[in-house]
């Protein structure tokens, strides 16, 4: 378990390196770097497309994005998620950052992030994505409760994560023992 968490404090601060050599790093630009790292623990079913592994891995962000660069940081404007996924791949492919405000525009996603600012349509968007292969993410407290398989935190300084796993369970998505392990268990409160 030690090894692992090492291992992952590594690989996120050698992405976050390479890609802003120079800057001071915030909590969105940790996150940022989380997805690409669980999504090394995930496997999406593929497709019927014979084409599918020249399509982006896309990455759809709905609500308010919490993921733009406050901070001044040298030669760096907009936001986290399209800074580092110009340059790093997820799954060999590149990644395509889509934002979002609407529940039926979520399809055709593999990683959905569900900003706070839809807090009162989280139940919507859990439903929309229920049974789909598409991994949700969020960093509110209180949403892997609701259905969002992966919720962020921050304890002492450092990012942590909740894990529904009920949800992904019951999801296509195939997960990894160890992103069980590592995560706080949830599991799905109905209202």
């Amino acid at each position: 378990m030690k090894t692992a968490a090492i291992l992952i404090l590594f690989i996120i601060s050698s992405l976050m390196a390479a890609a802003f050599p120079e800057s001071t790093f915030d909590e969105y630009a940790v996150k940022a770097a989380f997805l690409e790292l669980v999504s090394n623990y995930i496997e999406w079913p593929r497709g019927q497309e014979p084409d599918e592994k020249y399509r982006p891995f896309v990455i759809t962000v709905i609500g308010e994005n919490p993921f733009v660069i406050t901070r001044k940081v040298k030669n760096t404007t907009g936001d986290w998620l399209t800074t580092l996924y110009e340059i790093q791949k997820i799954k060999n492919r590149k990644v395509e950052i889509r934002y979002i405000s609407e529940i039926e525009d979520i399809p055709g996603c593999h990683i959905l992030f569900v900003s706070r600012s839809m807090k009162k349509k989280l139940t919507e968007i859990v439903d929309a994505a229920r049974q789909k292969p598409i991994l949700t993410v969020a960093d509110t407290e209180g949403f892997a409760k609701k259905g969002i398989h992966i919720n962020l935190y921050i304890e002492n300084y450092k990012t942590r994560y909740e894990i529904n796993r009920t949800g992904l369970k019951s999801s296509p998505l195939i997960v990894n023992y160890r992103l069980f392990e590592w995560g706080k268990p949830v599991n799905t409160v109905k209202e």
